[in-house]
């Protein structure tokens, strides 16, 4: 196997160094603004700014999978930052890029299924700059003959990422009835997927990534007050939602859709431990 490049080491990144074996932890790269703050851990830490125009990485590079995980600048149009890593990789020997990409760019589709070949409609800014990266990453594997995989993944939760302080605040969950379905990952089995995207080499694909178990929201909630043994809160119309909740939140739930899986548990189905949600938060919160 040869070096595995992450790419904006974050809260994924830490699930997947963690799940690395003993001859992977040695291929290790973490790429970060601040790799003083992943000092723990296995594989080696290289300083770097996305954000920079110019940066210098082509030796670390060569010969190697890259997952990509650095998010979109928020305050920026389209992707500055995946277009600067980008233009600054094209002196290396890349064998394949990994792009966790989001669900959202399916935007709403009512509750219906929808495979990778689904039309892209993103309704949010997020989401429109997840298709451009895309597209980027395509355009960028075409022209320097390099592998890609897209995963496009829902809502992401696990271990330090469940909304506890919005159960500890009681917060209102709007009514199960006018709650919209979606879709949800755990971390550990999202990391898995990476994994077995690297060594089944698996390249020049788009594959949506889940639980394999639609929900809504409010039933997630639901699930954890249910862990904790906590009385549920107030319930609410999705009329009323937007007095609590924060506009990001509210765009999420505007959206509805079952994503189709097909290909990921033809692949690699096997990787999904926490098919049963309830399963996944006891595991988040032990």
């Amino acid at each position: 196997m040869k070096k595995i490049i992450l790419a904006g080491f974050g809260y994924l990144g830490k699930f997947i160094e963690q799940q690395a074996g003993f001859n992977e932890k040695k291929l290790l790269y973490k790429l970060s603004r601040n790799p003083d703050r992943h000092h723990n851990g296995f594989g080696k830490h290289v300083e770097v700014d996305f954000d920079k125009e110019e940066f210098d990485i082509t030796e670390i590079l060569d010969e190697s999978t890259i997952i990509y995980m650095a998010p979109p600048n928020k305050d920026r149009d389209r992707d500055p930052r995946l277009e600067n890593f980008l233009n600054n990789t094209k002196k290396s020997n890349i064998e394949k890029i990994v792009y966790i990409s989001t669900s959202g760019v399916y935007g709403d589709c009512d509750g219906s299924s929808v495979t990778e070949n689904a039309e892209l409609k993103p309704l949010t800014n997020r989401a429109k700059k997840r298709v451009v990266a895309e597209k980027m990453i395509m355009e960028y594997s075409a022209v320097n003959n390099t592998n890609y995989v897209i995963l496009r993944v829902p809502g992401i939760y696990g271990l330090g990422r469940l909304p506890l302080s919005k159960i500890r605040e009681r917060e209102p969950l709007v009514i199960k009835d006018e709650c919209k379905i979606t879709n949800l990952i755990n971390v550990e089995d999202l990391a898995r997927v990476v994994w077995r995207v690297i060594k089944d080499n698996i390249k020049n694909e788009i594959i949506n990534v889940s639980d394999g178990t639609p929900i809504t929201s409010t039933e997630y909630y639901l699930k954890i007050y249910d862990e904790l043994e906590i009385e549920y809160p107030p319930f609410i119309k999705m009329k009323e939602a937007g007095k609590y909740y924060s506009e990001e939140r509210m765009s999420f739930m505007s959206e509805s859709r079952i994503l189709d899986v097909t290909k990921m548990n033809r692949l690699f189905g096997d990787c999904i431990k926490y098919s049963n949600i309830s399963d996944g938060i006891k595991r988040s919160l032990s």
